[in-house]
């Protein structure tokens, strides 16, 4: 059964072939053969999600807490594939729609900026192919 959806406009060249629709927590596409699917879809998830807020817990801390805020209407499902870890969070996270979600992120050491690197892994473009996209922080 069909639930809500909604059509997220790529612009490209291939506009009329690219069209995605959300469908409870899955992206489908009407031409997901297209080879060039996946470099259009990883900057449409990242530009949906950004990052409000970042501090570290204490001055001294290697822990910073980071705001994630998903604009879309769509729940993401994220995978941490990058350097840092979670500390509060398992590397999965959970980005509920038209919210604000805090991640605690272990960088070892106190950097001015860093960068998450995730995949979205409720968004296909090609079966068993998830977009990653980089979130860059930086440190308030």
């Amino acid at each position: 059964m069909v639930g809500s959806f909604e059509v997220v406009r790529a612009f490209t060249e291939h506009i009329d072939d690219i069209v995605p629709l959300f469908e409870a927590s899955r992206v489908f596409y009407e031409k997901a053969s297209d080879p060039d699917l996946a470099e259009h879809v990883a900057p449409i998830v990242e530009a949906s999600i950004e990052v409000v807020n970042a501090v570290y817990l204490r001055q001294t801390s290697s822990v910073a807490q980071v705001t994630l805020r998903n604009n879309s209407s769509i729940n993401y499902t994220l995978e941490n594939v990058g350097a840092y870890d979670f500390n509060t969070h398992s590397n999965i996270l959970r980005l509920s729609a038209r919210s604000d979600t805090k991640v605690q992120v272990k960088t070892l050491q106190g950097f001015a900026n860093f960068d998450l690197k995730l995949k979205a892994l409720n968004v296909l473009t090609a079966p068993d192919q998830h977009p990653e996209f980089t979130l860059p922080v930086s440190i308030d």
